[in-house]
């Protein structure tokens, strides 16, 4: 049984095979066996290494893929392997059914997009039924609750505990337990003041109690518990307290496992969300745009005009897919701490603008104070001064009377940074500076772009315990104050 599905996009053609598919529980079993398959087996070692096999003519390919690739009419393929969870389930490949040619570096990464959607599809799925399994372990605690009783007897602070409780807290049942005031060490602190004041409740009241504690972690390790109270009173008096308590561990555990699944099904159905939009959308504007002026330059192809908004339109798709690529590694990528200077980082990071729109017109003003030297996650916060620098730009002063300025300022004290970025451009209003931040919210909706550069911001710099902060007055300008601990 062979699944296809072909996505035409332009003049290339992606094909999602899967031969045969295989059940989630078992792709370690099924991946031997799909690369042993004969027209496979050419490529077996470059797909197990995760590479994109990026072939410009067909009829370099030898054995039974050459006809199947002949029987499509196909030119020129780029094929990558697809992975849930580090398995193969499969490849996704580019086929273009025109022309033998060289493929470009967009449309690889665009593959690349394509196919990190599809291994975040099949993940969710293999949660979901994770999830179901760990309901299942959780009802299994349930019938098979440990229970154990206690009493305290007020009036000679007499403690009396079942076997099960000696258990828990690992007691000799040889030994009396500890008096109620000596239970302190039993709890974490938070636990235990919640207790107390539970008990100090049931003397006042006189009526039964319940709640959750967790035991002393440096004595006990993870354990939780569910306890239960009722008071015995007489003539107005407490004389004594009755309940049980269980062992909860492994259903809280579970619990908050589910929450973590719960957690991370609702990110996958996020970043899906996010590039669904972004494909049928935001990337389609460009190809489409591309594709006409293409046509254009077939009957006039020294139109100079034409080539910049071809141009223009590649640089568009350009920054989009650096925006999904950077939302993505924020995630996937952990954090690197390493040495920076600030006098070279920021003139680098001013550099990779030239050549944007006015920037010869803009005066680009620098000021660093304190220490140059500083660690941090230099990937990310190289990202987070771009964006920043771009927004300026993008929102710049056009009014010749008064000269468009950038300023990039750090303080760097000990073991922290503060570091603004101010302009005189265009400003925000004041009830949009809360919303600025949010994915997808664009302040002038007339401008090209897709709205992710400052939630790129707020996300790059918690991933590495940084906040920013925008003040901004309408015409007059806006500044940024980026705060960031040194990483150790």
């Amino acid at each position: 049984m062979k699944a296809e599905l072909r996505l035409i996009i332009g003049d290339s053609a992606a094909t999602l095979f899967i031969e045969p598919p295989p059940a989630l529980s078992s792709l370690k079993e099924n991946e031997e066996a799909i690369l042993d398959y004969d027209f496979i087996k050419p490529w077996k070692e470059t797909l197990l290494e995760n590479r994109i096999m990026a072939i410009k003519s067909v009829e370099t390919i030898e054995g039974e893929m050459e006809g199947v690739y002949r029987s499509r009419s196909t030119q020129a393929v780029a094929v990558l392997p697809l992975y849930i969870s580090d398995d193969f389930f499969g490849f996704i490949s580019f086929e273009d059914c025109y022309e033998q040619r060289t493929w470009r570096k967009s449309e690889l990464d665009f593959l690349t997009l394509i196919s990190e959607m599809l291994s975040n599809a099949f993940e969710r799925r293999k949660l979901q039924l994770e999830l179901v399994q760990s309901e299942e372990r959780l009802l299994q605690a349930n019938q098979l609750a440990k229970l154990g009783h206690w009493e305290w007897n007020v009036e000679d602070d007499k403690v009396i505990w079942s076997k099960e409780i000696f258990d828990f807290f690992k007691y000799d049942s040889e030994n009396s337990p500890p008096s109620f005031a000596k239970q302190k060490d039993l709890y974490k602190k938070d636990s235990y003041n919640l207790l107390q004041k539970r008990v100090e409740n049931a003397i006042k009241v006189g009526g039964p109690y319940e709640l959750e504690l967790q035991a002393n972690p440096e004595k006990f390790g993870v354990k939780y518990f569910h306890i239960m109270g009722i008071p015995e009173m007489k003539d107005g008096t407490l004389v004594r307290l009755f309940g049980s308590m269980q062992d909860i561990t492994e259903r809280k555990l579970s619990a908050l496992q589910i929450e973590d699944q719960n957690y991370s099904l609702r990110k996958l159905n996020n970043e899906l969300d996010l590039i669904m939009k972004i494909l049928s959308h935001d990337l389609k504007s460009p190809i489409n745009q591309a594709k006409g002026l293409v046509r254009l330059l077939e009957i006039d192809p020294t139109n100079k005009e034409i080539m910049g908004h071809m141009n223009k339109s590649i640089k568009r798709l350009q920054e989009i897919t650096d925006d999904l690529l950077n939302l993505a590694i924020n995630d996937r990528i952990k954090v690197e701490p390493e040495e920076i200077f600030w006098d070279n980082f920021v003139n680098l990071c001013i550099e990779e603008h030239e050549g944007s729109d006015g920037f010869d017109q803009i005066d680009w003003q620098i000021n660093i104070q304190g220490k140059n030297e500083f660690i941090t996650d230099s990937k990310r916060l190289k990202i987070v001064i771009r964006n920043l620098l771009s927004n300026a730009v993008k929102y710049r002063n056009t009014d010749n009377e008064k000269p468009s300025f950038i300023k990039v300022e750090v303080d760097c004290k000990e073991h922290e940074v503060t570091l603004e970025v101010s302009d005189n451009g265009l400003g925000i209003a004041k009830e949009k500076l809360e919303l600025i931040f949010e994915m997808f919210y664009q302040v002038d909706k007339t401008t090209k772009g897709v709205g992710l550069g400052l939630h790129i911001v707020k996300q790059m710099l918690e991933k590495i315990n940084g906040k920013v902060e925008v003040s901004s007055v309408e015409k007059e300008g806006t500044t940024f104050k980026v705060l960031l601990p040194m990483l150790t």
